[in-house]
């Protein structure tokens, strides 16, 4: 998940149809065979942007559940910086620069809403998300090392003991 930054604004993107319908976006989607997170993350970018990008930073690596889902997603953060070429959009989504005050966090994922703030004032983290329709729940920690891998991560237990079924309160 590529967030892309300029001066005092911030390239997001509205999906039109498919999953996050109506929800604003970093750019960002699978890392194919053979392919590093940094190498897709920039190869998602170029796809759906039209943009390359010449800096981008690791900032940070989530872990997500989805209620109904058996499937686990491992979403790794960067922040882009510096990038070059034309702006393109699609019938899948339309990307638009946004000031930095105006950032819609409430049309947006939970993971997007809770970490792009902590990326955005220069920090990293690490963090863990379950989403289910009405709720979700999640825990983020602050770091200055990112690991590889979210197994990687040693105070990692929570995955391991959390009851998917268990339904939470909103943090």
């Amino acid at each position: 998940m590529s967030y892309v930054v300029r001066g005092n604004d911030i390239l997001l993107y509205l999906r039109n149809s498919g999953i996050g319908q109506g929800l604003w976006n970093g750019f960002g989607g699978h890392v194919g065979s053979g392919e590093t997170v940094e190498q897709a993350a920039a190869r998602e970018f170029r796809e759906e942007s039209g943009l390359t990008a010449l800096k981008q930073k690791k900032v940070g690596i989530g872990y997500v559940t989805i209620d109904g889902v058996d499937k686990m997603f491992e979403i790794h953060f960067f922040l882009v910086t510096e990038f070059e070429g034309k702006l393109q959009d699609s019938d899948e989504m339309i990307p638009m620069w946004l000031p930095m005050e105006r950032i819609p966090y409430s049309q947006m994922w939970p993971s997007d809403r809770h970490a792009l703030p902590i990326f955005l004032h220069g920090g990293k983290c690490i963090c863990r998300f379950h989403l289910q329709q009405s709720w979700s729940w999640h825990w983020i920690r602050k770091t200055d090392k990112i690991p590889d891998g979210f197994d990687l991560y040693e105070e990692n237990k929570i995955r391991d003991n959390f009851n998917l079924h268990q339904k939470l309160p909103t943090l």
